[in-house]
């Protein structure tokens, strides 16, 4: 019985030394990345006339000085004209990115023209 212990310890201690070598032999290497930055390629210019501006803040939206809990609460005159977009911008830095996704989402499938736009800090250019 000994020497099947003996055997099944030196077959443990072959299987971690052939482990050890080809971790050595197989070299992983990184993906240089470079992160995105706010406006980089994804600019476009709106006119004012054309916008209607939608703030969403963490538990509610904001739209035409009205509070309204979902995009579906939104009246049907929040609707964009044919031209015309609904931009929708956080309202400051705690709002979470799910709960704008979630607004231009559900604005989107409403079939109404959307834009994400970001806040600027004032005096940021």
């Amino acid at each position: 019985m000994n020497s099947t212990a003996g055997f099944l310890d030196l077959l443990f201690i072959l299987l971690l030394a052939t482990l050890g070598l080809l971790s050595e032999s197989v070299r992983l290497s990184a993906v240089d990345l470079a992160p995105a930055t706010a406006g980089g390629g994804g600019v476009s210019a709106v006119s004012a006339d054309d916008v209607a501006v939608l703030a969403v803040a963490a538990d509610h939206l904001r739209y035409d000085g009205q509070a309204y809990g979902h995009v579906n609460d939104l009246p049907d005159a929040a609707r964009p004209g044919p031209a015309g977009t609904l931009l929708i911008v956080p309202t400051d830095d705690t709002v979470p990115h799910q709960a704008v996704i979630t607004a231009w989402s559900d604005a989107t499938a409403r079939g109404w023209a959307t834009a994400l736009g970001v806040r600027l800090d004032e005096g940021a250019e």
